[in-house]
């Protein structure tokens, strides 16, 4: 296997962890900001810059979606990462967390700890969906 064809599996299948328990919880989480419905590059676009509550227990973390980053997509598949900026104060581990926006609703969706050399933590969520 080459490592071109590793990666892309490799995204696929975090990219299906990430996005399926959002499927399973979509009847424990109600309207329209269900992830399945926000499951394209052009939907966390139109997104982009904006705050989310990410939901930790009792607990509320604010992250701001800072970046869209594009992955090999071709006619079957489109690949992004959402990158996610939170507050030095309150790190969080990979993990799959409740996040909520005024205009999205409350939808689930796997972060993981990215670049944490900046002033602010980065996190990812990686997209590998298929057409």
């Amino acid at each position: 296997m080459i490592r071109r064809d590793f990666l892309l599996m490799a995204g696929k299948t975090v990219s299906a962890a990430a996005f399926l328990p959002s499927l399973t919880a979509a009847s424990a989480v109600s309207g329209p900001g269900v992830a399945h419905e926000l499951a394209s590059r052009s939907r966390y676009a139109a997104l982009l810059n904006e705050s989310f509550a990410v939901e930790i227990g009792s607990d509320v973390i604010p992250m701001r979606l800072r970046q869209i980053v594009d992955g090999a997509s071709d006619s079957k598949t489109e690949q992004f990462s959402l990158v996610f900026e939170g507050p030095a104060d309150r790190l969080v581990s990979a993990d799959t967390y409740t996040l909520r926006h005024p205009s999205t609703g409350r939808f689930r969706l796997y972060l993981q700890p990215g670049r944490q050399d900046q002033p602010t933590p980065r996190y990812r969520a990686d997209f590998a969906l298929t057409a």
